[in-house]
């Protein structure tokens, strides 16, 4: 029985939602993370899957719930800078400490970027070193503000309260005829960053609502997915064991809402179905600098365990990279430009189009359809090139490659060659055979998919 589908289109309120939550403590576990993940639902109804602390996730542990009391830097006599200031001054997981450090051992435990002066710097080690987490303590400072240090000693005080919680993982899920899944994948960790992880979880929920008011329920199933980088998709996957076969792959939004080029990351394999068709649809958008990554270069975030060789689901990744506030409190919600959310979202609904309406076409009888008669014919004289494309199609259907591969092979625009076909169809002179379960979008394709893309450097 089809599934009733929800045709609420009121759109979210990106922007609202960055403004408003980019500030909270947001790590691996904390109290911050249910009220965002709850304000979030209020949207997009999540499911929310817990993960206990002290929990064992496949060698993953799930640490304590860290929250912030209060945490400064004195002089004796002024704050130079503290938490309430802006959340990254104080690392997430540094342990609570109360007393007085020499100016030398301070800063041997300062953050700072003489590239950015004036800001923030992110740092996430003591949260993601199990050795160190909640057993050291660090502050970010601005650049400027390191240079203006003069007294030999100064005040630290971190409040922390460390107690049982649980990590979440918000999970949306639109039901499709079939349940072949692709995962659209974003982080609600880096506190006080708005573009590098916030941006991508409302840029996602977007996605879905687009999906969900369509009138037709759709073939495949959609997945969106929020949760603590790396940590999140961990857990998520060590307690999906038995749905890896189902994913035709995994998409992660990374920085969607500022930098100045659109860049895409390929799958582990690198030259797959899936690859080729985030392909198409990102090199169709003139006028923007685009660049390819391979796999693990450029960013990496939770598309990484997603294709990790034990679980096998082709892992990509899209964001707009060249932006100099990354990792900075200048990484906030006035850096972002719609615009540019609008960008990744097209894209990204392009390429679930492509996935919806591709089939294998199969001929229904054994010599060539005489065209003129049944109105299908293209003029060889008037349009050659149209002629040429439709003929180098249909001479490639073999009832074993979909229309997305052939057309793709022979760098000939897919949605064109749909609707030509679509006649061909109607007069019952081809059959369209589904592209299959997701055996079929993880084959690889015969064409290497920007295998020349550089190697770019690990951030």
């Amino acid at each position: 029985m089809e599934e009733k589908i929800n045709t609420n289109s009121a759109a979210i309120p990106m922007m609202d939602l960055i403004q408003e939550l980019y500030r909270f403590n947001r790590t691996i576990v904390s109290a911050d993370n249910r009220k965002m993940l709850e304000r979030l639902s209020e949207f997009l109804d999540f499911k929310i899957h817990e993960y206990p602390s002290g929990t064992d996730h496949q060698t993953w542990p799930v640490p304590p719930q860290w929250d912030v009391n209060e945490a400064y830097l004195s002089d004796g006599e002024k704050v130079i800078a503290s938490y309430d200031e802006h959340p990254l001054f104080l690392v997430p997981y540094s342990k609570s400490f109360d007393g007085w450090v020499t100016k030398d051992e301070l800063l041997g435990r300062i953050r700072t970027g003489p590239n950015r002066p004036d800001d923030f710097i992110y740092d996430h080690r003591i949260a993601s070193d199990y050795q160190r987490r909640l057993e050291e303590w660090g502050l970010s400072l601005p650049y400027n503000r390191v240079q203006a240090l003069r007294e030999d000693k100064y005040y630290v005080k971190i409040d922390i309260s460390v107690s049982e919680g649980a990590a979440l993982v918000g999970e949306y899920r639109l039901q499709g005829q079939e349940k072949d899944t692709f995962a659209l994948l974003s982080h609600t960790c880096h506190p006080g960053q708005a573009n590098d992880g916030l941006a991508g979880v409302v840029v996602g929920m977007e996605i879905m609502r687009r999906l969900n008011s369509r009138p037709k329920q759709s073939r495949f199933t959609y997945q969106c997915l929020a949760m603590p980088e790396t940590f999140g998709s961990a857990y998520y996957l060590a307690n999906n064991v038995s749905t890896f076969k189902d994913y035709i792959g995994a998409l992660f939004l990374e920085t969607p809402g500022a930098g100045t080029i659109l860049t895409r990351n390929l799958s582990r394999v690198g030259n797959l179905y899936i690859d080729a068709v985030l392909e198409s649809v990102v090199t169709r958008i003139k006028n923007v600098p685009q660049n390819c990554q391979p796999f693990h270069r450029g960013l990496g975030n939770d598309e990484l365990n997603f294709d990790w060789p034990g679980v096998g689901i082709p892992g990509l990744s899209l964001y707009w990279d060249g932006y100099d506030e990354y990792h900075t409190s200048a990484d906030s919600p006035d850096l972002i430009e719609h615009e540019k959310l609008e960008t990744v979202i097209s894209v990204v609904i392009d390429l679930i189009d492509v996935l919806e309406n591709d089939y294998v076409p199969t001929l229904t009888q054994e010599i060539p359809v005489y065209q003129s008669r049944y109105d299908l014919y293209i003029d060889a004289f008037e349009n050659r090139d149209s002629y040429l494309n439709a003929t180098d199609v249909l001479f490639a259907i073999d009832g074993n490659k979909s229309l997305f591969e052939i057309t793709y092979s022979k760098g000939i625009p897919f949605w064109p060659m749909r609707e030509y076909l679509e006649g061909f169809y109607r007069l019952g002179f081809i059959e369209k055979k589904p592209t299959g379960r997701a055996q079929f979008t993880r084959r690889q394709d015969q064409r290497i998919v920007s295998h020349d893309a550089p190697k770019g450097e690990l951030r």
